[in-house]
């Protein structure tokens, strides 16, 4: 595991949260594959999502390699008590009744940050939920940032770390890629509970195989 990121990549020097991360990983006995690309802005696309511990790990192994990420939180949620909170965890509040949207607020936010890794989950539950959201597609087509899939793999107990991709001509396209990636790296700790895409394509990759 690097001990630094790339020079490029936003990163946070907070030794106290790398030994909790690096703690948490080590103690859940993970490992992380593959390295960060040394670029200055991109989307950090995560899956499968079907448990609390996905958060867990991923905040974990975020901390371990003093990553910086930008999380989009309803600004509802930002209250005297958690402000201080979602702060250390990279949230950043976001107004999802203005006419503009989130995808809007998200490109806007790369426009003014020089450095920044937005972290997104296209499954919006963590219980089959019928689609995924494409929001991850529109954001980097219309900011012109990469794509970094991260995948879970509960079987190897790996977070594996994709190598960047362009957003697709089309959402579909992009949903397309991410949904090969994870039937091919990633494996969900309540495979139950799959998307129905994710759950389409692990069905389609594990009969090739």
């Amino acid at each position: 595991m690097p001990k630094h990121c790339p020079p490029r990549v936003p990163s946070q020097n907070t030794p106290l949260r790398r030994w909790l991360g690096l703690a948490i990983i080590r103690a859940l006995r993970w490992r992380i594959e593959g390295t960060i690309p040394n670029l200055s802005q991109g989307i950090l696309v995560a899956g499968p999502h079907t448990s609390l511990w996905d958060g867990v790990l991923g905040f974990a192994a975020i901390h371990a390699l003093r990553l910086r990420v930008t999380v989009l939180v309803a600004d509802k949620y930002f209250s005297r008590l958690s402000h201080p909170l979602l702060l250390a965890i990279g949230a950043q509040p976001v107004n999802r009744s203005q006419q503009s949207g989130v995808v809007e607020q998200a490109i806007d936010r790369f426009a003014t940050n020089e450095k920044m890794a937005l972290l997104l989950t296209p499954e919006n539950t963590r219980l089959r939920c019928p689609q995924l959201r494409t929001g991850f597609h529109e954001i980097a087509r219309r900011a012109n940032v990469p794509i970094i899939p991260l995948a879970l793999d509960y079987q190897r107990r790996t977070i594996v770390i994709g190598p960047p991709m362009a957003a697709g001509q089309t959402a579909e396209q992009s949903v397309q890629v991410f949904c090969e990636f994870m039937a091919k790296s990633g494996r969900a700790k309540h495979p139950d509970r799959l998307s129905l895409p994710l759950r389409a394509y692990n069905k389609a990759h594990q009969g090739s195989d």
